[in-house]
């Protein structure tokens, strides 16, 4: 599956600019909280720039915001700590041994999985 990276990231500015709305934030308490400037914010929310790692982060850390609505609108927008817990879990008891290393990795070393994130975000945008 061929993933058009201009549309990726239209659709993830679109859902930040959801994120701020939904928490009735302006845009200096936006990028504030996020640890970004003003101008970072609008790029991402206009569709000209994919959020770097740290804000993804933020929104996750301050927000709630489950990664899998963020960058692919899949699930729902806010993580229940319960419900992560039990996917998660059902993820790793149907993974394969390596994989399931992986999966043990990301849990205990958060550098870990902003890598494999990183790595991610190369491969969606052809520099991989």
């Amino acid at each position: 599956m061929s993933v058009n990276r201009t549309d990726l990231i239209k659709e993830i500015g679109k859902r930040l600019k959801t994120v701020q709305l939904n928490h009735k934030l302006s845009n200096e308490s936006m990028y504030t909280n996020l640890g970004s400037s003003r101008n970072s914010l609008y790029k991402i929310e206009s569709g000209q720039t994919m959020p770097n790692l740290d804000i993804l982060y933020a929104l996750h850390k301050k927000f709630n915001i489950s990664m899998d609505w963020l960058l692919f609108n899949f699930g729902p927008m806010y993580l229940a700590e319960k419900s992560k817990i039990q996917e998660s879990a059902v993820v790793k008891e149907s993974a394969p041994g390596e994989l399931q290393k992986l999966f043990d990795l990301m849990d205990n070393d958060s550098l870990f999985m902003h890598e494999i994130m990183s790595h991610f975000y190369r491969y969606t945008s052809g520099k991989e």
